[in-house]
């Protein structure tokens, strides 16, 4: 969702990848709710963090529930390391595909995504325009997505 939220709300400005350490399909729900946004994800698929290893990033962003308790400058063992990379930002978010076994309705699921979504969609306001002052070409940047889908 990160990566589609900041390459929308950018404009062109940002040019997101996202990828993971133990990539799984896109979660229907995470397309349904960028879709709320006009944010067309139908095409998304999960990357592997390998496909990128050899490009350069101005931020490498880890977007995963394991931040919450290990977020420093090495964050956690799944968090991947690009040599050359400009930054590393951790940024904590409950992963909704955890538990998604069916136990739950689909109200609240629904539910669940949305509010993550919404809290990665402030998150990305709230950065960006602190980013943007400081290039004056595109940034480009990684969201490794730690197997969130």
């Amino acid at each position: 969702m990160a990566e589609h939220m900041l390459n929308h709300f950018s404009r062109g400005q940002f040019d997101a990848k996202s990828a993971g350490t133990n990539p799984k399909p896109v979660h229907q729900l995470a397309i349904e709710t960028l879709k709320e946004l006009h944010i067309d994800a139908s095409g998304a698929r999960s990357h592997h963090i390998s496909e990128y290893a050899n490009e350069h990033f101005d931020y490498v962003i880890n977007v995963c529930e394991q931040t919450r308790s290990t977020c420093d400058l090495s964050c956690s063992d799944s968090c991947p390391s690009f040599p050359g990379y400009g930054k590393r930002i951790c940024w904590s978010f409950e992963d909704v595909t955890h538990g998604d076994s069916g136990d739950s309705d689909e109200t609240e699921r629904l539910k669940r995504f949305r509010d993550i979504r919404n809290e990665i969609a402030n998150r990305i306001r709230i950065w960006m325009p602190a980013v943007e002052k400081h290039f004056g070409e595109k940034v480009h940047s990684m969201m490794h997505a730690g197997g969130m889908a």
